[in-house]
């Protein structure tokens, strides 16, 4: 979680395996269209940008054609590269939002791990796919490793949402 490695001086850098148009066969979601490819990768850089976190893409294509194969994709991604050098690069980005997930880096070890994530242990799957839940709330987040709400460099927000925190120390329940 960006927060945590933030607390700790640190970067987060995230690989992004952006499905395009151009990806042959349904996965975890579809895109049909080259504008629904542009937007999810907007969309991808404007969340980094909002968390002060880096990314990068990894490329990933089939029968020679890679998933980034199209102009029009080329084109919107130096855009959106130029964009987001002109507010980012050499300047410290810290987010203030008002609201701190905090998750457990350790609950999975307590978890089954089911094909796609859904189980018949209705607590399991919500643990698991809370996550996409949080990032609908309409609302900016950072997220924390349980083991940094102890921290005392961690600023103060006006909502604590602990996902999937099952097993906690004294301190971290006090």
């Amino acid at each position: 979680p960006s927060g945590s490695t933030r607390l700790n001086r640190k970067i987060t850098i995230q690989e992004d395996d952006l499905r395009t148009h151009l990806f042959p066969k349904e996965y975890a979601y579809t895109i049909r269209l080259p504008w629904q490819s542009i937007s999810v990768l907007a969309r991808e850089v404007a969340k980094t940008l909002c968390d002060g976190t880096y990314m990068y893409l990894h490329e990933f294509g089939t029968d020679y054609r890679n998933w980034f194969d199209d102009p029009e994709y080329l084109t919107e991604l130096k855009k959106l590269n130029d964009l987001r050098n002109y507010f980012a690069v050499g300047k410290n980005i810290i987010p203030r939002h008002e609201i701190a997930v905090i998750t457990d880096d350790h609950t999975l070890n307590f978890l089954n791990q089911k094909p796609r994530y859904i189980t018949r242990n209705i607590p399991e799957t919500r643990a698991i796919c809370m996550r996409e839940t949080i990032g609908r709330i309409g609302a900016p987040f950072t997220e924390y490793l349980l083991s940094s709400f102890t921290d005392s460099k961690m600023p103060a927000h006006k909502l604590y949402i602990f996902l999937n925190t099952y097993k906690m120390t004294k301190a971290e329940k006090k």
